[in-house]
């Protein structure tokens, strides 16, 4: 991809932000299981149409500084498959009295609610669409509103697919390929603070001229005076 079509997709980018004051960045984790290679087969404790959300973490991103102001975590008790399986404990590194003492779905979406009211006027990304799919999951298997239902979502990793000439990889591999440090869950303190902005950013340690930090920031925030650029960048 030319430097040019980068610069339009950064552009498009910016404009769709240019309207919001915060971003959310958001990552979860959800109950989940599967049959290893080394297993006999055996029935799956937790079908895909019945995971559920046990932990969200979210940080906010002022889009004027492009400082993190904040940040919310909670585990969340499943009800479906309240206990959790081997395969998910070790995936997620979740334990079973993390969810145990943890409130529901229902009750998490009503701290965040208040939580999220102090930050108006955002949206919120994610990497990849699993997250915002997931939430609706929840809300159905629940029957209550989906969290952060109502917010626009934006899907980071296809931001990545318009900058980079390179396939997206999982979230852990990108990070690490940006040159910043894979901390788990301090990933939405460190590595999610900067879901728009490391797009700028890789692109000025590739030395590619006009897409420096610094660059950016002045981009963005001449782009709140500009005409929204036309491109599919939701999710």
């Amino acid at each position: 991809m030319s430097i040019e079509a980068k610069l339009l997709h950064l552009q498009a980018i910016q404009n769709l932000l240019a309207q919001y004051r915060y971003l959310y960045c958001v990552d979860l984790e959800a109950t989940c299981d599967e049959v290893e290679e080394w297993e006999s087969p055996r029935p799956l404790e937790v079908v895909p149409d019945q995971m559920e959300t046990i932990e969200i973490g979210l940080v906010v991103i002022d889009l004027e500084t492009l400082e993190v102001v904040d940040e919310f975590q909670r585990f969340v008790r499943p009800q479906i498959n309240p206990i959790l399986s081997d395969f998910c404990k070790t995936l997620t590194s979740i334990q079973q009295a993390d969810v145990d003492n943890a409130n529901t779905y229902a009750e998490v979406g009503q701290e965040l609610g208040a939580f999220i009211s102090r930050y108006p006027a955002a949206a919120w990304a994610s990497w990849g669409d699993y997250d915002a799919r997931q939430l609706e999951r929840d809300a159905g298997l629940a029957a209550c509103p989906s969290l952060l239902s109502g917010l626009p979502h934006f899907n980071v990793r296809k931001w990545h697919k318009g900058l980079y000439d390179d396939k997206p990889k999982s979230l852990k591999l990108t990070v690490e390929s940006l040159g910043l440090v894979w901390r788990a869950l301090i990933i939405e303190v460190s590595t999610m603070r900067g879901m728009w902005p490391r797009s700028s950013r890789k692109c000025w340690v590739s030395n590619e001229p006009g897409l420096g930090p610094e660059d950016a920031i002045a981009h963005h925030r001449r782009s709140r005076q500009n005409e929204p650029f036309t491109d599919d960048l939701r999710c």
